[in-house]
């Protein structure tokens, strides 16, 4: 059957991800409800027997005896069980966690760019930690804790109203009668839907500034810290002296949230203080009295009027803790559906099934047509009617000014991104019908937008579980690191940054490059695609790479994009982007022919610098 309501899809997943967690929320639920109770009970004896006329010290001893081994033992277990919950909910954080990082690579990578999307994962993130999903346990066990309360709370209670009164006053028959149970009753009520109304009222205010945390300020206090902590603008900030603009923005940022936080917890204080007054008030007036005017009747002794007087405590904090867990739970309802519609959100448009053969992978074609497409949110095409076919052992060179779609003409190829409209045919098959993750090995790939991670430099170049040491080496030496390499002493061990490892060592814009790049060269695809390789590159280093990636690319297809032509010169085809659109294709000779068009004029005017 399909569990259509959040708060139980979510507790099949907890279950799922953490099977002993429920069963020890429950054993926990029991034991802190009924641990008040063995306490009050053996305190009413305790007291009944001291003022008992003929004392029975055996009786008080052995009594007293048990209340403090029964203390020891409970708050014992009451603390590994405490303590056990706390792991397993830990655990439960990580599996919780985990699966946000899962869901977020499966998503297709254009989801990624979603501004809806973010915005749900950044207000995830930051109510991870104390609501929604990860609630649920505490919120299920202050509902059984309050129902078992509840429960042990009338079985005693039943006793006050059975037990009779002596005497032969007017007031006797009240206390014996129906009278005394009405009154008791709706006296505890009228009290009872008075703290439970302060209280709702109070949590609906602390609801409401909890809502601060989804705000715009939040995410743009947030965006700020980053700014102060993160290593990578750190730079910029301190040249160009950004501190106090940054600063002043973050004062201003958490002032207007920090105001209304302030406004509105103190409105929930005052509502809930005002509750647990008057609460207060009402049972020290009438239940109070009523209970010891019917002890002082002899209708049970004192030490019963202690214990009932704490009953009723402990019932109107059972009835109050679970209607207001149950008033919380569907304020945070909202929360779960956020999770849940996130953790089932369709992974990826991919439902295509065919294999990559070898056979494809030793000799294919791939053939683009008519290709257009839009990125989200826009409504101009950064990419019109594109055609070109590249075949294995091609060495194609894309050029053009920024903007002009060429990188997102690689990111189509890679399938990143379909297109809306047009097709791409691996050797006469639409893209789209390949298993997915079989057509991403084809491709090795450097983005311009590349990423180094705060690892080892293994990691880095050969970001997989089972690598093969030698060919990390191989790849290194072959992408120009090899020098830089044989000054580290732990060699490929050596972690990049600090925040793994103390002995950490920072990159040159370049020497990360070469390690992007010996990253493509260790994956070793039958296709490679360098976007922007050598831009942090000197002009010695670049003509260096340029022949390593040649020599790389051998009889595999190749693309590179680059603002510096000099790459054209060794690529059997050109292909010349305008404003999104194809306008040239054709080898550097041919182009460079023709004065009038855009290839001719980027080409010379990179060509008097190195003349």
């Amino acid at each position: 059957m399909k569990i259509k309501h959040p708060f139980l899809k979510s507790v099949k997943l907890i279950q799922k991800g953490t099977p002993a967690l429920f069963p020890m929320v429950l054993l926990s639920s029991l034991i802190d409800a009924a641990y008040p109770f063995i306490n009050i009970i053996l305190y009413a004896k305790l007291i009944t027997d001291i003022t008992k006329p003929e004392k029975d010290f055996d009786s008080l001893l052995r009594t007293a005896i048990i209340l403090i081994v029964l203390n020891f033992l409970g708050k014992l277990l009451k603390n590994f069980i405490g303590q056990f919950q706390d792991v397993l909910h830990y655990a439960e954080k990580k599996v919780v966690i985990q699966s946000v990082a899962d869901k977020s690579w499966k998503l297709d990578y254009k989801m990624l760019g979603d501004p809806d999307l973010n915005k749900r994962i950044a207000s995830m993130n930051r109510w991870l930690y104390g609501h929604g999903i990860l609630n649920i346990p505490g919120n299920l066990k202050s509902l059984i804790s309050s129902l078992v309360s509840a429960g042990l709370s009338f079985s005693i209670l039943s006793q006050l109203f059975l037990s009779k009164a002596e005497g032969q006053e007017k007031i006797v028959g009240f206390l014996n009668g129906w009278g005394f149970a009405a009154v008791f009753i709706l006296w505890f009520l009228v009290a009872l839907i008075f703290s439970m109304f302060s209280k709702r009222k109070s949590a609906e205010i602390s609801m409401k500034s909890f809502e601060l945390n989804r705000s715009d300020y939040k995410i743009e206090n947030s965006i700020i810290w980053d700014c102060i902590w993160d290593y990578i603008p750190g730079k910029d900030i301190r040249l160009f002296r950004s501190a106090d603009l940054v600063l002043k923005k973050l004062k201003e940022a958490t002032d207007r949230s920090d105001n209304l936080y302030i406004k509105y917890m103190l409105k929930s204080n005052v509502l809930e203080g005002s509750g647990l007054l008057l609460k207060s008030i009402f049972y020290s007036l009438v239940i109070y009295i009523l209970v010891a005017i019917k002890c002082y009747y002899g209708a049970f002794d004192v030490g019963n009027l202690f214990e009932y007087v704490s009953t009723v405590t402990l019932l109107s904090d059972a009835i109050i803790s679970f209607f207001g867990t149950i008033a919380g739970m569907k304020g945070e309802k909202k929360y779960l559906e956020d999770y849940l519609d996130f953790y089932y959100m369709p992974e990826s448009a991919s439902t295509g099934t065919k294999h990559l053969t070898d056979e494809i992978r030793e000799n294919f074609t791939l053939e683009v047509k008519d290709l257009t497409f839009t990125y989200p949110g826009l409504d101009t095409p950064t990419l019109k009617n594109i055609s070109c076919t590249i075949k294995k052992g091609d060495k194609v060179a894309i050029v053009g000014r920024n903007g002009s779609g060429k990188s997102t003409f690689i990111k189509l190829l890679c399938r990143l991104y379909d297109p809306d409209s047009g097709v791409i045919l691996l050797n006469g098959t639409d893209i789209r019908e390949y298993d997915l993750s079989e057509y991403f090995s084809f491709f090795s790939t450097v983005f311009q937008d590349y990423c180094i991670y705060g690892l080892s430099i293994a990691d880095n170049v050969a970001p997989v579980l089972n690598r093969d040491e030698e060919k990390v080496n191989e790849a290194l030496v072959n992408a120009g690191f090899g020098e830089r390499l044989a000054e580290l002493k732990d060699g490929t061990n050596t972690y990049i940054h600090q925040w793994f490892s103390p002995d950490g060592i920072e990159l040159s814009g370049g020497e990360s490059q070469k390690i992007a790049i010996a990253r493509c060269l260790y994956k070793d695809a039958p296709f490679a695609i360098f976007d922007e390789p050598t831009s942090a590159l000197d002009p010695v280093s670049e003509a260096d790479i340029y022949e390593r990636m040649n020599r790389f690319a051998g009889d595999k297809a190749a693309i590179f994009i680059s603002h510096r032509l000099s790459s054209c010169v060794f690529c059997n085809k050109i292909l010349v982007f305008n404003d999104g659109t194809k306008v040239q294709e054709g080898s550097h000779k041919e182009l460079v022919k023709d004065e009038d068009a855009l290839y001719y004029k980027l080409w010379h005017a990179q060509a008097q610098y190195y003349a």
